[in-house]
């Protein structure tokens, strides 16, 4: 679990977004046979969309690293 934290403090903001971009897509293509599994893949996406906007943001205003 330690990594997990680690790497999620560490990652830059473009592959949150891209990874959220990715697992939505995904999210969809299994939408139709695994609804249940889609709706957990969004919520994911989501949680790194709105991730990586809020350090994009505050590297933009806040000129952090």
């Amino acid at each position: 679990m330690k990594k997990v934290i680690y790497w999620y403090r560490n990652v830059p903001f473009l592959i949150l977004i891209l990874l959220s971009f990715g697992i939505g897509l995904l999210s969809k293509l299994v939408e139709g046979h695994f609804t249940d599994i889609a709706m957990g893949m969004q919520l994911i996406a989501f949680f790194f969309l709105l991730s990586g906007l809020i350090r994009l943001f505050d590297r933009l205003f806040f000129k952090t690293k």
